[in-house]
């Protein structure tokens, strides 16, 4: 009897990113590890590792998403607007709040 493997699913509600221990497992499923897959595209030993915890390179995104055969935009739907890249600097600011500089000191409204 043949037996055959399958990816588990798991529920990730829309708008979500992906849980990364998901994405480093589908990775290992595909015969890579994260740092032989950055250390294979000519990427420092820990480039993969570090786009799968913060958004800081669409092109380790790609990667990852060529290696899973989904468009990256489905995994990391938060750094996607319309299917396109949204720029770091803007993600950075609408996942922080900070005071604004001029504001007087005590009032942070």
């Amino acid at each position: 009897m043949a037996t055959t493997q399958t990816t588990p699913s798991i529920p990730i509600q829309e708008g979500q990113d992906w849980p990364r221990a998901l994405i480093k497992a589908r990775i290992e499923m595909e015969g890579w590890s994260l740092s032989r897959l950055s250390i294979h595209h000519g990427f420092t030993r820990t480039a993969i590792s570090q786009a799968i915890r913060k958004p800081c390179s669409p092109t380790m995104e790609r990667i990852v998403g060529d290696v899973l055969k989904v468009k990256p935009d489905e995994i990391w739907p938060t750094r996607y607007l319309n299917g396109e890249r949204v720029p770091n600097r803007h993600l950075a600011k609408s996942q922080h709040t900070t005071p604004k500089r001029n504001q007087a000191k005590g009032d942070l409204s």
